[in-house]
């Protein structure tokens, strides 16, 4: 149901985003030949949106999380729109990277267990790694965003794996 739900939402913003002229036209700095709506992010996030409301999760901190993309989703279209400045992406992309890591608690305490070295435990540097970390990882899918289909993929292959791994926790 979702599935289908998310497809509609895709077909229905591509739709939008002729009619509001939200489209990169192609230009020698490009690779892409036709014209392309920018919005692939906003519809991504307005999925994220209705996953909330539809499955109703009773746990706060992936909605919280959840909601922090389509924040995050929200400014990269801005930013597609009105092209903004570098200081000006930094704090857009920031400013909910910080609220979740600080206000929320989410955060990573260590990175891994390794042979001969045990735990890397992140200490009071667990929350600035976290939120260098999440700043980077949405830089880099960026970067992917201009090939067609690469960053959709990346991002449903993520979210399959977490769902696999939510679900091998739940039978422990």
């Amino acid at each position: 149901f979702t599935s289908i739900i998310s497809l509609l939402i895709f077909f229905m913003i591509g739709k939008i985003s002729v009619k509001f002229k939200l489209i990169d036209i192609p230009n020698k700095r490009k690779i892409h030949k036709k014209m392309t709506p920018y919005t692939g992010g906003f519809a991504i996030a307005l999925i994220f949106i209705f996953i909330i409301f539809i499955l109703d999760f009773s746990e706060t901190n992936l909605n919280n999380l959840l909601i922090g993309a389509f924040i995050i989703a929200i400014f990269g279209l801005l930013d597609d729109k009105f092209i903004l400045n570098v200081g000006s992406k930094l704090i857009f992309q920031l400013l909910p990277i910080i609220y979740l890591v600080f206000y929320s608690n989410i955060f990573l305490e260590d990175i891994g267990n390794y042979p001969l070295v045990g735990t890397l435990e992140l200490g009071s540097f667990a929350q600035i790694f976290t939120v260098l970390c999440v700043y980077f990882l949405i830089n880099a899918s960026n970067y992917l965003d201009g090939l067609d289909g690469v960053l959709a993929s990346n991002f449903l292959i993520c979210i399959f794996s977490l769902y696999i791994f939510n679900q091998n926790l739940e039978e422990d």
